[in-house]
């Protein structure tokens, strides 16, 4: 196996920008390159599906079939331009299926996407408002065994429970207290998961609260025979079972627990919940919540909604951009490069001589570290710099066969590197040209 040395791809020997865009860029396809086989796994099954129909009845859905093609070729390909001024990377062109409900791929987009976009709008709301403490609430309905049934249940008795909230804070002398109106802003979102033994479906909320004084979660009390005791009972488990009829379990823990930013992770991925389960779990909870609103927000932190574009924002300036094709086994391919600095006017760069003396990220020490065993010339290194970076880089194409083909000359910009091996049998959508 031939090394393709950083100097090739980027096409600067001393563009140390261009070399973390492409440490980058190999980190997120990783991730991808995960999620796609969980994706393949449920495409899969949506085949067995269609083939069951094909053969039982003659005939197919013609809407699981399109939704099938396109989950079977979402992320089949992925375009990244890595800002040279900015020195940032992003994610400006994809095929995606967008059901996050079915794939991976698209859920991890919409999970990042809604992350980035709330946890920027919360850190705002808390600075202009000192006073505001973030906690997590979590709220349950009991478990059964019917989907539907269990969700309309815990989506009515929520909306119950958020209208208690807005009569009391309307018009106080009016109407009764309750606990939840204490919370002044929040961001929510419905899971509903199989329990460990997979009999029932065990629906819930995760919210991440603003308030002043956290809502007293307090308790529910039964006499010896299992009869609700309201008189010894009180906070907002007692509000919550009095609506439910069914769950007094909330759970409210507060920020000194974790970083706003874990709690803002908890509420958002939960697309990546959905389709993190069994295909078939996955196909059940997709009948039957396609299309449904799973996420939400209130009070001071309303406003900010789900993203329906999947891709970044571009920025301007002078880029280089990788398409990447998607192989087979969680891997993708590097299909395409374009160096498109030319037409701008780009910062004076590093120069050899000045690479000694650079401090390098974490991230990029631990890749030293980990290739350290293919025999570093350096020896021990304690404080790695980016000329420890330039001599691991080669040391790190080894794990990654989509880079290992020597790049062409740049007479043109563009510089295929691979095709897909069309021996593999592998389905791929190809990606257009520009």
């Amino acid at each position: 196996m031939s090394f393709l040395d950083p100097h090739e791809i980027v096409g600067k020997p001393t563009d140390l920008n261009a070399m973390s865009g492409i440490l980058d860029i190999i980190k997120r396809s990783e991730r991808f390159g995960r999620a796609k086989i969980q994706s393949k796994r449920m495409s899969d099954f949506m085949g067995d599906i269609l083939d069951q129909d094909e053969y039982y009845f003659d005939a197919v859905n013609p809407r699981i079939e399109r939704i099938y093609e396109r989950v079977k070729t979402c992320a089949d390909w992925l375009r990244f331009r890595h800002y040279i001024d900015h020195d940032e990377t992003r994610l400006t062109a994809a095929n995606f299926c967008n059901h996050p409900l079915l794939c991976q791929c698209c859920a991890i987009r919409r999970g990042g996407l809604l992350l980035q976009k709330h946890h920027q709008n919360i850190e705002q709301v808390i600075s202009e408002n000192p006073r505001l403490k973030a906690f997590m609430l979590t709220i349950t309905v009991a478990n059964g065994e019917n989907l539907s049934e269990r969700y309309e249940h815990l989506k009515s008795s929520f909306k119950r429970l958020q209208a208690n909230r807005r009569r009391f804070i309307g018009n106080p002398d009016r109407y009764a207290f309750t606990e939840f109106a204490k919370i002044e802003g929040a961001v929510f979102s419905y899971e509903i998961p199989k329990t460990k033994d997979g009999s029932q479906w065990n629906p819930h909320i995760h919210m991440l609260i603003l308030c002043e004084n956290p809502p007293d979660v307090g308790f529910v009390n039964f006499d010896k025979d299992g009869n609700y005791l309201p008189e010894k009972s009180s906070g907002l488990r007692d509000e919550w079972y009095r609506i439910t009829g069914d769950s007094f379990m909330i759970d409210c823990q507060n920020n000194g627990k974790g970083k706003l930013i874990d709690m803002c992770m908890e509420v958002m991925k939960y697309a990546v919940k959905f389709s993190d389960q069994e295909p078939s779990d996955t196909w059940e909870l997709f009948r039957c919540l396609n299309g449904l609103q799973l996420f939400g927000s209130f009070g001071v932190l309303r406003g900010v909604k789900i993203p329906k574009n999947l891709l970044d924002e571009p920025l301007s300036g002078a880029y280089y951009e990788y398409t990447l094709k998607y192989f087979s086994g969680g891997v993708y391919e590097l299909h395409s490069y374009d160096d498109c600095t030319q037409d701008y006017e780009t910062p004076s760069r590093i120069i050899e001589s000045d690479v000694e003396s650079l401090s390098i990220s974490e991230c990029e020490a631990s890749m030293v570290a980990k290739y350290a065993s293919y025999g570093s010339k350096f020896g021990t290194i304690e404080t790695p710099t980016y000329k420890h970076v330039f001599f691991t880089f080669s040391m790190l194409i080894a794990d990654y066969p989509y880079l290992v083909a020597p790049l062409p000359s740049h007479e043109k910009s563009r510089a295929t590197i691979r095709g897909v091996n069309s021996a593999s049998g592998h389905d791929t959508v190809d990606p257009p040209d520009c």
